[in-house]
């Protein structure tokens, strides 16, 4: 197969990634038998199978799915409740996010009537009426069908616990 000197600075940036994740990834592959590396050349040295691939089915990928993920967490375990009052700090240290993502994605989700803008980087949660559970019943049913949509996508092969 064919021998590539690259840096790892030039594969942390084609892939936007860190050197770290490259090295990693780099000392991993060649663990597997994929590739040979030897000082700055590397050599790949056949080509990955199926195996040699991560599960990546049930990992979260993005700062915005882990604080997406957190944040509904918190909601579906009673943690914050109607009325509940908390900041873009808290949420960000405790989901190991940082702030401008936690700001970007409540803006993105108060869309949906749950938590409204406080001054001062806070926020609320919104305490429920009969008009607001109608309005929550209605959005639970986007939420399934939603599931039910990704569910359908899935291949046949695909076992679903």
């Amino acid at each position: 197969m064919n021998t590539f000197i690259l840096k790892d600075n030039t594969l942390a940036k084609k892939f936007n990634v860190s050197r770290t994740t490259i090295r990693t990834a780099l000392k991993e592959l060649e663990k597997k038998g994929v590739v040979e590396i030897n000082d700055n050349q590397k050599r790949v040295i056949r080509t990955p199978v199926d195996t040699d691939y991560f599960d990546t089915s049930n990992s979260v990928s993005s700062k915005e799915e882990i604080i997406e993920t957190y944040f509904l967490d918190l909601i579906n375990h009673g943690k914050l409740l109607p009325g509940d009052k908390f900041s873009e700090l808290e949420l960000a240290k405790s989901s190991g996010c940082n702030t401008i993502t936690v700001r970007a994605f409540l803006i993105k989700f108060s869309r949906f009537g749950l938590i409204e803008k406080k001054p001062r980087a806070k926020w609320q949660m919104i305490k429920f009426d009969d008009k607001f559970a109608l309005e929550l019943v209605q959005f639970r049913r986007i939420l399934e069908m939603n599931w039910i949509t990704q569910l359908m996508a899935t291949p046949a092969d695909n076992e679903v616990g």
